[in-house]
């Protein structure tokens, strides 16, 4: 079994450091790393390419004008990345894995995350979605939660997901294929392809197998900044997290101290969060924006 990690950037190269650092730190059993990137100006594009340089066992693919589809399809292996410029032999093809799991930049993992371990309980419960970012109230020594996709409110909707979401890469391209069938081709974000998949949750719930997860969450999602506003993702954005300004730091060697946010995480993940919010994000007000700006160094 092997897997991939496809990781989902726009105008964020700080937060994406950060994420790689994370998924070192913290994550087992992935096979390899790929970063599909979108930039809005030359500021974040070279931001981007300084961070190549610093992963260089990351495949960071910028999507260009080519779209996200095309950007994608080489990413999960489906396809090959030509470099502009480059004669039609020069490309570079990818191996495709059996599983795909997928994460964006304003993610954070703080917790042990075997992969290898998902990809074994997934086969075992032939399970459609294993989740890191949601855990369960059940007692904390059994090894893993099992929910039926078709429960009322069940994993807060998230049947269709990209932050910290593990899939069969065959299942998941299948599905893409059904409900998404021009993916690999167009112009989109990854929250149209997983808006157009959910929207037609009706069309495969049934079919699906069931959702699987940790007993404890092991990542987050940090809103300290918003680089689209199409589905109106929250974000208390202060002067210091504004993404032009965290690409300029980046540029100028400052990076985020992961082991005060681990610290922060680990005692309480949820310590900016009033009662009721979910607990798979940070919660979007300024002084989570201020505690993260503080690390960056």
């Amino acid at each position: 079994m092997s897997t991939t990690l496809i990781v989902f950037s726009k105008d964020r190269a700080m937060q994406l450091d950060s994420l790689l650092r994370s998924v070192r730190d913290h994550c087992m059993g992935i096979d390899r790393v790929a970063v599909v990137a979108r930039t809005s100006s030359d500021l974040h594009r070279s931001a981007y390419l300084a961070l190549a340089k610093h992963f260089d066992d990351v495949d960071c693919i910028l999507e260009d004008t080519a779209g996200l589809g095309l950007a994608l399809s080489c990413a999960v292996g489906a396809g090959a990345v030509k470099p502009h410029g480059e004669p039609e032999a020069q490309v570079t093809r990818f191996p495709l894995h059996d599983h795909l799991a997928f994460a964006v930049d304003d993610m954070l993992f703080y917790r042990p995350s075997d992969y290898r371990f998902a990809v074994r309980a997934l086969e075992a419960a032939d399970g459609f979605v294993w989740s890191w970012r949601l855990g369960h109230p059940w007692p904390a020594h059994d090894p893993y939660w099992v929910r039926a996709p078709w429960l009322p409110h069940a994993d807060y909707g998230y049947l269709f997901h990209t932050d910290g979401s593990l899939y069969r890469t065959n299942e998941w391209t299948c599905l893409l294929d059904r409900c998404f069938p021009a993916w690999t081709t167009m112009q989109c974000t990854p929250n149209d392809i997983e808006g157009t998949v959910a929207a037609r949750k009706a069309e495969w719930i049934a079919d699906a197998g069931p959702h699987l997860g940790p007993p404890q969450p092991t990542c987050i999602t940090w809103q300290v900044n918003r680089v689209q506003t199409k589905y109106g993702s929250p974000a208390a954005e202060i002067p210091e997290t504004h993404i032009d300004v965290l690409a300029a730091a980046y540029l100028a060697g400052k990076r985020v101290d992961n082991e005060r946010l681990y610290t922060r995480l680990q005692r309480d993940a949820l310590s900016f969060n009033p009662p009721g919010t979910r607990p798979t994000h940070i919660y979007a007000c300024e002084e989570a924006s201020r505690f993260y700006a503080s690390t960056i160094r």
